[in-house]
């Protein structure tokens, strides 16, 4: 498994999301998608881990299973098909997994334009489509090469996009249902001004 500069062990949930944001933001325009996706890749395998720890087989057969499920594409289908993510953040999922290809797979020009509708379709409580119309703030501008970094608000929404879902995939882990995420998510957003 990937180690990453922040630790969700340990900590408050909103501690853990705004390590996590920072960590994701210090990242180079090409970086911030391949991390988030690894991250993610990595989490998704952990929490089919934890579902498998709940019921009573051999050993050998979970093992199995989860090296059938070693990519990311893999762990995202099991995850739906499981009923561990529901429909909206297996298409935000889907979505990351998109951007990442495009970003790792094109080796010369980059532009934010490749990427800015798949961001601003990304969902949850802080949806990036809401933060721009509702706050009126710019998404636009372009990097000319991989070396130049992304237009910050638009590596903040995505930052703020993949903290979300790490949280909501990481929360049956760390014992926290849902209904606790949805109203942990709509006080953050409402003590970010969002």
């Amino acid at each position: 498994m990937i180690q990453y500069e922040f630790d969700l062990n340990g900590v408050s949930a909103e501690e853990a999301l705004d390590r996590m944001h920072l960590s994701l933001m210090q990242e180079s325009d090409r970086g911030i998608f391949i991390v988030a996706a690894a991250l993610i890749e990595d989490l998704m395998g952990a929490l089919l881990e934890w579902q498998l720890k709940k019921y009573e087989s051999d050993s050998k057969v979970k093992k199995d299973y989860l090296r059938m499920v070693r990519t990311y594409h893999a762990r995202m289908t099991a995850c739906h098909a499981l009923g561990l993510i529901p429909k909206e953040i297996y298409d935000d999922l889907v979505l990351i997994k998109n951007i990442r290809n495009r970003v790792a797979h094109n080796y010369s020009h980059f532009s934010l334009e490749d990427v800015k509708e798949e961001i601003l379709c990304l969902g949850g409580a802080h949806s990036a489509k809401y933060m721009v119309e509702t706050l009126a703030l710019p998404v636009e501008g372009s990097v000319k090469n991989s070396d130049e970094e992304l237009e910050p608000f638009a590596k903040f929404v995505f930052s703020i996009s993949v903290s979300e879902l790490v949280f909501y995939l990481s929360a049956p882990i760390r014992g926290i249902d849902v209904s606790d995420h949805k109203d942990f998510l709509k006080k953050r957003s409402e003590s970010v001004g969002i």
